[in-house]
């Protein structure tokens, strides 16, 4: 740990695996989406025009939604209502 911090990392850097596995909350971005647009079909179609996406599938839920999204669509998505897109958990 000592050695981490004087590099400036921590010990899964050190171990190689500086990038901690994320998970993404799609259902906490749906919810904030829903709560987001409340009923306001304008408010849905500025959004997305703003981020340059359709919503419907997404906000559906359908199973559809996973092979139209990327997760660059998730981002942008959830910076524009502005939620936390990603959990980082560690690996025990």
């Amino acid at each position: 740990m000592k050695l981490a911090k004087l590099l400036g990392t921590n010990v899964l850097g050190l171990l190689g695996e500086a990038e901690q596995p994320l998970k993404v909350p799609i259902a906490r971005v749906r919810s904030a989406l829903v709560a987001h647009l409340g009923s306001s079909a304008e408010a849905k179609e500025a959004l997305e025009d703003e981020i340059d996406w359709d919503l419907g599938p997404f906000l559906e839920g359908t199973d559809e939604w996973t092979s139209v999204y990327t997760i660059e669509f998730i981002k942008k998505l959830a910076i524009a209502i502005e939620v936390d897109w990603q959990v980082r958990f560690w690996r025990e």
